[in-house]
């Protein structure tokens, strides 16, 4: 069964159904004009649906919504980008293979394990910060 693809409408749409997704969501970044982009998100969808259990996967079309692309740093189509405990997390940009795409998607913590571990890695870091802040003043 293929994956269910999340249309991106608005900032709001993207903050409810992505960046408060209980699990990482694959977005697709492209403009209807793209040739780029129409070869690569059919690429995108189909390594979405090899890891439906583990991620969900959104479009955002960058003409309808350019202040969303703008505001999460998404500069040129089409982009992968994953966003995961609501940030964005990592960017891929420009078109790109199934193996590639396979190997970005592996790359992020998608199993609830590498979610853990991202975590908690960033709340060492957050804590790391503000002890080093702490002691410098």
């Amino acid at each position: 069964m293929a994956s269910e693809i999340i249309d991106i409408k608005d900032e709001n749409d993207f903050k409810s159904r992505v960046l408060n997704s209980n699990k990482p969501v694959l977005i697709g970044v492209y403009t209807p004009w793209c040739e780029s982009c129409r070869i690569t998100m059919p690429r995108i969808e189909k390594v979405a649906d090899e890891f439906k259990d583990k991620i969900s996967l959104a479009k955002v079309n960058a003409d309808e919504l350019p202040d969303l692309a703008i505001k999460h740093d998404i500069n040129r189509v089409p982009s992968l980008v994953v966003a995961f405990n609501g940030k964005i997390i990592s960017q891929l940009q420009g078109m790109q293979e199934v193996d590639e795409i396979r190997k970005f998607v592996k790359g992020n913590p998608i199993s609830k394990q590498q979610r853990k571990r991202y975590i908690d890695e960033k709340k060492f870091q957050h804590t790391l910060m503000f002890m080093l802040q702490e002691a410098s003043t």
